[in-house]
């Protein structure tokens, strides 16, 4: 591979926000024609730690843990290789980045007061879906 870690996740920071993953595929794209026996390894070995890092995420849903981190880090290395998933992590991105504003700004504009019952009524929500949840299973 002619480009390090470093060097990926630093285009992949400075791309623009709903088009950076597809980017990274079309380039990905790109080195996949003049692919040598070792990239088309490196691609392999991205596939493996992919699905790793997935199926890690998956068990820290059921148990406590930063699973949302493990399906992003999975999702931008599957991106380089699935146009479906890079078009999908786009979407979400612009998405994420949209709600996130519209909590900020709401979240500037409540009382103090506000600031405290929303947490509590939203972690009761939580423990209420999670109790809901661990009914239906067990």
């Amino acid at each position: 591979m002619s480009t390090t870690f470093k060097q990926e996740w630093q285009a992949l920071k400075q791309g623009q926000a709903g088009h950076r993953f597809a980017a990274r595929y079309e380039s990905g794209k790109k080195a996949r024609l003049n692919a040598t026996w070792a990239h088309q390894l490196g691609r392999i070995v991205r596939l493996f730690v992919a699905l790793g890092l997935l199926v890690v995420g998956v068990v820290l849903v059921f148990i406590p843990g930063p699973a949302i981190v493990f399906f992003f880090l999975s999702g931008g290395l599957l991106a380089s290789e699935s146009s479906l998933i890079a078009r999908f992590l786009d979407w979400s991105e612009l998405r994420l980045r949209s709600a996130w504003g519209w909590l900020k700004r709401h979240w500037h504009a409540l009382p103090p007061w506000g600031k405290v019952v929303v947490p509590v009524v939203a972690g009761g929500v939580a423990l209420a879906a999670g109790f809901l949840l661990l009914g239906l299973v067990v």
